[in-house]
């Protein structure tokens, strides 16, 4: 049993009446636990079963594509899977010849424009082939993209898609099929519902959606990681995280020079922003965030065995290259990184830098719930930093398009 009253996820005030109804449903449902051994394919899969239904079923085909596809009009159809690299084809022969509705589904993952478009160009590529058109093309996902679909794509939300099942269910005269698609309508709703709670797109959103000891949605947070949907809670938020500051950072002068990704590993979400330089050594220096943590970090490509030396002897070794070991200069008010992080940052850092391998280190401060307007700032303030640093040690900024 859930034993909160009220718990803030992200920034709304969420009932424990309401965690416990879409929490205690999706615990419930059989095909809920299945979807979790491949969460996308499993819907795609489902969907397609959902076209493929029988001719003499009180419900037809045609309808349930409908749902996805409003002016779908062909009772003549194939549908492919994994066809051409996405999720689900449908091709149908219609009057005027034959025409391709397509479904990316983004369940797991966060969609990407670019994706999106590449397909289009695949797409483009097929028609002047064959002469098929592609009449629809749709991207699914549990929550609106963060960033304008292309021109030729739509988007609906897997709760939308619940709404549109649910007066078909009603017409279905298996018991058993009426059964299954309602344990699917009654689970993706509950999923959309947790993955929605408290989701507002703006600077007073908080950086709370992953788990600490001390934090104070910590015993949801578990909740979803024994439901084992905690990755998409984190890769939501983390998208979230990132579209925001993406946006946030594009007035910047230096935005033009600045790269950026997102990444999800060990059950955190790591975001990362940085200038990179080719001009005399290969480096990056930016800001990482990961988990509670946010990071000033350098890495220098190609000499991991002088940082090795410098890391563990950095007052007597020589052979970290000269304008890094400027840029690492333990000078708190002009260098990149500060002499003392742990009495600086109030962390448990036991030495001056920590790092995943010898040239890549960094230091880093704790976060504690800050909103997305207060990362904001933090990051524009560093980042503007670490250009004007590279600039005056005469590094070159590479920009992203080069």
């Amino acid at each position: 049993m859930i034993q909160w009253g009220v718990v803030k996820i992200m920034t709304s005030p969420i009932s424990r009446e309401d965690l416990i109804k879409h929490i205690d449903c999706l615990k419930k449902s059989p095909l809920f636990q299945v979807s979790l051994a491949s969460k996308e394919l499993f819907h795609s899969n489902f969907w397609a079963w959902l076209f493929e239904t029988p001719k003499d079923n009180s419900v037809s085909a045609e309808e349930y594509v409908k749902v996805f596809f409003q002016d779908f009009s062909s009772s003549r159809f194939e549908v492919r899977r994994e066809f051409m690299n996405m999720d689900l084809v449908i091709e149908a022969e219609e009057n005027d010849g034959k025409k391709l509705y397509v479904i990316e589904n983004k369940i797991k993952s966060a969609p990407r424009k670019k994706q999106l478009e590449d397909y289009s160009e695949k797409l483009a590529q097929k028609e002047n082939k064959t002469g098929h058109e592609t009449k629809g093309r749709l991207l699914t996902s549990i929550l609106e993209p963060n960033f304008t679909m292309p021109e030729d794509w739509s988007s609906k939300r897997l709760s939308t898609i619940a709404d549109k099942l649910e007066p078909l269910a009603k017409r279905e005269d298996s018991s058993y099929r009426k059964s299954l698609i309602n344990d699917y309508i009654g689970f993706i709703k509950s999923l959309s519902s947790v993955m929605e709670l408290g989701t507002q797109f703006n600077g007073t959103q908080k950086y709370n959606f992953h788990i600490r000891k001390d934090g104070d949605n910590k015993q949801f947070l578990k909740e979803l990681l024994d439901l084992r949907i905690y990755d998409l809670y984190v890769k939501r938020g983390g998208s979230m995280l990132m579209a925001y500051l993406q946006k946030e950072l594009q007035s910047e002068d230096f935005f033009k020079y600045l790269h950026s990704g997102s990444s999800f590993n060990n059950g955190k979400c790591t975001c990362e922003w940085y200038f990179s330089d080719t001009n005399n050594i290969n480096f990056r220096i930016g800001i990482q965030i990961e988990g509670d943590q946010y990071r000033r970090f350098i890495m220098v490509a190609g000499h991991e065995q002088a940082c090795k030396e410098w890391l563990e002897t950095p007052k007597n070794a020589k052979k970290l290259p000269s304008a890094v070991e400027k840029l690492v200069a333990a000078n708190p008010i002009e260098g990149w990184f500060v002499a003392d992080p742990r009495s600086a940052y109030g962390n448990k850092m036991r030495g001056q830098f920590c790092f995943y391998k010898p040239n890549f280190f960094y230091q880093y401060k704790i976060l504690n719930g800050e909103t997305f307007e207060k990362l904001s700032d933090y990051l524009i303030e560093d980042l503007k930093l670490a250009y004007e640093m590279m600039l005056e040690q005469n590094h070159k900024p590479k920009s992203e398009e080069s």
